[in-house]
């Protein structure tokens, strides 16, 4: 389908500083390995401090993973309640929070 954008990188938002690509690896892989393979994991970090912001991406090998996993609402990782939504390049979440 051209025009239409396939997602295979998730976003998640609200993680706990004690979260690290290992545990959110473990998590997706307990829970959604069924779906397909992940790429790869990054938790973002202050390029100043080096600490944690709170977010990180999750990347699949195929877009078909993502597009399932959006669908779940309920993301407990780590204890806390997590945002998990399909990510956007920055350019376009510039251009969508722009809008609002």
């Amino acid at each position: 389908m051209r025009g239409s954008k396939q997602f295979r990188k998730l976003f998640i938002g609200g993680l706990s500083s004690e979260t690290t690509e290992e545990s959110l690896r473990n998590y997706y892989k307990y829970y959604f390995e069924k779906y397909g393979k992940i790429d790869a994991i990054e938790i973002i970090t202050d390029r100043e401090s080096g600490r944690k912001r709170g977010f990180g991406f999750v990347t699949f090998d195929d877009h078909d993973p993502v597009d399932k996993i959006v669908l779940q609402k309920n993301h407990i990782i780590n204890g806390h309640q997590a945002e998990v939504r399909k990510a956007f390049s920055r350019p376009k979440m510039q251009q969508i929070t722009g809008q609002l």
